[in-house]
């Protein structure tokens, strides 16, 4: 019986969080199990959480809030990891525990700025998204301060994977910022993916 309970902790991964302005929301979970689709959910309070989950393998946990902002962490059976920083900004919270996070806070800290620059924006795109005014969700998406940022970012995720070809989290940028937008530029995709390497 205690060698079965040493085996389980094993298994299981273990995501702290401690992140300013998230009070007591739910967040969502997916990708903790082999094939990546398993969905969950957390429930904060006071902004802290812990949440565990048995995994057999490496895998891509992404953790989405309910601004429709989402947090990829990168983990491996036994691994311990702490996410911090402002619910304001959810996609430069900074995930403590391993390389690869480590990569991905690399990358955060460089489109911070930008990022930074259209926080007012989206909340104001998540308002109207909320509120059903298509109308008003549809002009924003589309407002030259945002196309220009998207662009910025775009260009900082490309100057990472030229960096980084055998990374896991080239891979996860390459798909998020090229391959899942409405128009894929399928010659950047290609000229992008030919210069990744490794398993």
């Amino acid at each position: 019986l205690c060698l079965f309970s040493c085996t389980n902790k094993s298994k299981k991964i273990i995501i702290k969080g401690d992140i300013d302005g998230l009070k007591n929301d739910m967040i969502l979970v997916y990708g903790a199990d082999k094939n990546g689709d398993a969905l969950d959910t957390i429930y904060a309070k006071d902004g802290e959480f812990i949440y565990r989950a048995p995994v057999d393998t490496f895998t891509q946990v992404t953790l989405l809030f309910k601004n429709m902002e989402e947090c990829v962490i990168f983990a491996d059976k036994g691994d311990k990891v702490k996410i911090s920083g402002d619910i304001s900004s959810p996609d430069l919270l900074k995930v403590d525990g391993g390389d690869l996070n480590d990569e991905m806070n690399s990358f955060k800290e460089s489109i911070a700025d930008i990022s930074k620059s259209t926080s007012k924006l989206k909340k104001e795109i998540y308002s109207s998204y909320i509120s059903g005014n298509q109308t008003k969700y549809d002009e924003l998406l589309q407002s030259p301060e945002l196309i220009k940022a998207a662009k910025g970012i775009k260009e900082k995720a490309a100057a990472f994977i030229r960096s980084h070809t055998s990374s896991l989290v080239s891979v996860y940028l390459l798909n998020k910022y090229f391959v899942q937008e409405k128009n894929p530029d399928i010659a950047a995709i290609k000229e992008l993916s030919n210069k990744l390497s490794g398993s």
